[in-house]
């Protein structure tokens, strides 16, 4: 019955142009209409319709016609519609020009002096932003949308350009403002019946020496969760960009999965060439090409952009035995990508549970897309203590979670196991805590840092080690009654979670230390990279006692 009913809707699209116009609808309806051009040469546009019912009888929603210039026929690649129903949005051209029809799939009645309903459209257009003569880009913009049929009580009419860009012509009716990253040309009009449609070319001209905004194609593009054979996550980047605009770039916004990377490390290509692959900070997610590939990229120029960073904790969900990593499927840059793969690269020790090996992401997925969740977990190989990478916190928890649900699975009744897992957990969350702790310190800069920020830290620290120290002093004491024999291995424990303890605290101190100007910096880095180990080797000690642990328990 639904393919009846969606085979009607395409027949009845076939007639949209010779049937609009047939009215206006009396509706209180207001669209507030923002077209943003991005740095890259992308432009999206998205359109929201409050609407309302002043009548005192229920109206049946109309259908809107939304007119668009007749050049975006052809262009638009990505759009998203939402509303109170489940609605689905038609492309058409016409003589009046591209035509945007939000069907709405079942009935939707507006009661008498109802609440608003809320309907917005999402697109994007590509390929609209072309040269002009005398250094110029131009597009054309809806600066007065309108919907065919309707009137509308008034729209919010906005364009919103990047910051280094000047305009040549503003249009009557519309006012510049903005500032920081971004200006734009504004104006709100009233009444707007659908014959009073107007789109305009805007004119833009780039600030001199700015290089951040051209026309780019991009090809082969990637996002590629790696993780490593000594167990770290990273995320790589790679594209192919071509400089079609006239404009010189020098830099690029990049958009990382996490928004806090501030440090990127470069991948060697051969076309330009590249120095030495090189760890780079990020200022403001700007990715400077010179230092990176000892090139800008000028006017009919390629490009081939690779370079990785580390995934934060954030993203990461450890679970007894697996690992889940979230990916956004949104580009890399503030653009869109004809060509673009999400995949995973796993080292041969490790099996993919969930999510696809690659693959191919669409243009409205990048826009609007959800994030692809990829699971996987260690094989035996991998378990075994020969391929152990030392000093990978997220596989520390994972190795803790991949024992005690092996064997959780066969002895789950017996309570020592639940205890035992208990125990697990204890760990799990310290070990995840204080490596985020860990972690959060070496990103900082220390001359930005202050003391009050470590004392926070200091009192976190004692707090987490009051906690778990009593917890596990209970798990002890009853896994030791019910299988003495384990006595030595909690012992040694014991030790060598003191030992861990010790090594961060020294940690913290030696920041403290620095931040207050009593160490010299060679010391400070000597030190905290010697720390840094042993954090890291005490917290595989943890570990495999109590694989020990649970091995002794086993064998009874």
């Amino acid at each position: 019955m639904k393919a009846i009913y969606l085979l009607l809707m395409i027949l009845l699209l076939a007639l949209i142009p010779q049937t609009l116009g047939q009215g206006e609808v009396e509706l209180e309806i207001a669209l507030d209409s923002t077209v943003t051009l991005h740095e890259l040469g992308l432009i999206t546009i998205n359109e929201t319709f409050t609407v309302s019912n002043p009548t005192s009888s229920p109206v049946e929603m109309p259908t809107l016609h939304l007119l668009m210039p007749s050049e975006y026929f052809g262009k638009i690649t990505a759009t998203k519609i939402d509303g109170p129903v489940e609605m689905i949005l038609t492309i058409t051209n016409s003589s009046r020009g591209t035509i945007l029809s939000a069907f709405h799939m079942s009935q939707l009645s507006l009661p008498p002096n109802g609440e608003s309903q809320i309907i917005t459209i999402g697109f994007a257009v590509e390929g609209a932003v072309e040269p002009f003569p005398l250094d110029f880009y131009r597009f054309i913009v809806p600066i007065l949308p309108t919907v065919d049929g309707i009137m509308l009580n008034e729209v919010r009419s906005t364009i919103v350009v990047p910051a280094t860009l000047t305009f040549g012509n503003v249009t009557d009716g519309m006012a510049i403002g903005g500032s920081g990253l971004a200006i734009t040309i504004s104006g709100t009009f009233g009444n707007v019946s659908s014959s009073e449609q107007r789109n305009e070319f805007v004119h833009l001209v780039e600030q001199p020496a700015a290089g951040v905004f051209t026309l780019v194609d991009f090809e082969d593009a990637s996002r590629t969760v790696v993780v490593s054979p000594n167990g770290l996550i990273s995320v790589r980047e790679e594209f192919l960009m071509k400089n079609v605009g006239f404009g010189t770039l020098t830099e690029l916004n990049m958009i990382p999965i996490d928004d806090s990377v501030i440090r990127v490390t470069v991948g060697a290509t051969s076309d330009p060439p590249l120095k030495n692959p090189t760890r780079l900070f990020l200022i403001s997610n700007r990715l400077d090409l010179q230092r990176a590939f000892s090139s800008v990229l000028r006017p009919g120029e390629k490009i081939l952009v690779i370079y990785e960073y580390n995934l934060d904790r954030e993203f990461l969900e450890s679970t007894f035995g697996s690992v889940k990593v979230s990916v956004t499927p949104s580009p890399p840059v503030d653009s869109l990508m004809g060509s673009f793969k999400v995949g995973i690269e796993l080292p041969s020790a490790f099996r993919l549970i969930d999510g696809p090996n690659s693959v191919d992401i669409d243009e409205t997925e990048q826009l609007f897309g959800t994030d692809i969740i990829y699971e996987f977990r260690p094989g035996i190989i991998w378990a075994s203590g020969t391929a152990f990478p030392i000093g990978t916190g997220i596989f520390l928890i994972l190795l803790l979670g991949f024992f005690l649900s092996q064997r959780a699975d066969v002895k789950a009744e017996r309570e020592i196991v639940l205890k035992i897992n208990k125990l697990a957990e204890i760990y799990q969350d310290k070990i995840s805590i204080v490596g985020s702790i860990v972690s959060n310190f070496k990103r900082l800069e220390v001359g930005k840092m202050e003391r009050r920020q470590v004392e926070n830290v200091k009192g976190e620290m004692n707090l987490i080690r009051s906690k778990t120290s009593t917890r596990v002093s209970e798990l002890r004491k009853a896994i030791i009654e019910l299988e003495p024999k384990v006595g030595s291995s909690f012992a040694e424990l014991s030790t060598q979670d003191q030992s861990y303890d010790r090594a961060v605290s020294q940690f913290i101190q030696t920041y403290d230390l620095q931040i207050q100007r009593k160490i010299k910096s060679e010391v400070f880095r000597t030190k905290t990279t010697d720390l840094d180990k042993q954090i890291n080797k005490r917290a595989s000690n943890i570990v495999n006692l109590v694989q020990s642990i649970v091995k002794q328990v086993e064998m009874t």
